[in-house]
């Protein structure tokens, strides 16, 4: 099995470094392939990526503008979609079996890259959860595995799953493709449905199919990306959004649940 790389970015060129060095295992190794889908950013990212590419001469690492400087994006989430897309459309041959994605302001563990390869050529399983630890800096990292509430597994019981964010998550070609349109879809009612929502959503249809590991990845803390500091409103919003999306994507049946039929009589 082979394993592609997508890296997402959006004027994160001060993080970039970090997240590249973590990646010294897969470029030009030749069983791995890297995505940089950078979403029109007006930093020194894509010149960042260039000089990286011809200094340790990389080959194995394929650029893929999803948007220009001047776009302005209404619903920043569309920026993953809409990557994506285009490496479906256009570099569909060079996707690999298996897909690790990853924000460019995170970075993979020593080994993580290494581990996952190992893990797709060792195993059959569909969708994997990996072990993303919140770290608040580069040298303060968290030694303890961050517990996972609410399993895929147990889901039906407790509505969605507790998030596994886009850098922990690895998923089958076959899976996303299959899934691609659902994935994607940019209604206005599933703008704030981010794409690690989407596929941990999706992942209950597989729930025989998904495992957690012990594969480490860091997500780095910052203040702009904490979910946490959300208003309540948008909070509730971002609630009712995955609920409608839940029952658009989820086959499997929920037992009642009261938290998801009180988030349906708010929307109505």
């Amino acid at each position: 099995m082979n394993l592609s790389v997508v890296i997402f970015n959006y004027n994160y060129h001060r993080f970039l470094n970090k997240l590249f060095d973590s990646l010294s295992y897969a470029f030009n190794h030749k069983q791995i392939n890297i995505f940089f889908c950078d979403d029109g950013s007006s930093d020194d990212s894509l010149s960042f990526v260039y000089n990286y590419i011809e200094k340790y001469d990389i080959c194995n690492l394929i650029i893929i503008k999803v948007s220009n400087v001047e776009d302005k994006r209404e619903y920043p989430s569309g920026g993953q979609l809409e990557g994506i897309k285009k490496i479906i459309d256009n570099h569909n041959a060079d996707l690999y079996d298996y897909i690790s994605f990853i924000d460019s302001d995170d970075w993979f563990d020593t080994f993580s890259v290494e581990n996952i390869l190992d893990e797709i050529n060792h195993n059959n399983f569909k969708i994997y959860l990996n072990d993303l630890r919140d770290a608040k800096s580069y040298t303060d990292l968290p030694f303890e595995k961050q517990p996972t509430k609410r399993k895929i597994s147990n889901t039906i019981h407790k509505i969605w799953p507790t998030i596994v964010p886009t850098s922990g998550i690895v998923i089958q070609k076959e899976i996303l493709i299959e899934n691609i349109d659902k994935l994607i879809n940019s209604d206005r009612c599933f703008c704030d449905v981010w794409l690690d929502s989407r596929i941990n959503m999706l992942a209950i249809n597989y729930k025989d199919n998904v495992k957690y590991t012990n594969i480490i990845v860091y997500r780095y803390m910052h203040g702009e990306n904490d979910s946490l500091k959300f208003d309540l409103k948008r909070k509730l919003q971002k609630q009712i959004q995955a609920s409608k999306y839940f029952n658009y994507i989820v086959k499997v049946k929920l037992e009642f649940n009261i938290r998801k039929k009180i988030l349906e009589i708010i929307h109505g």
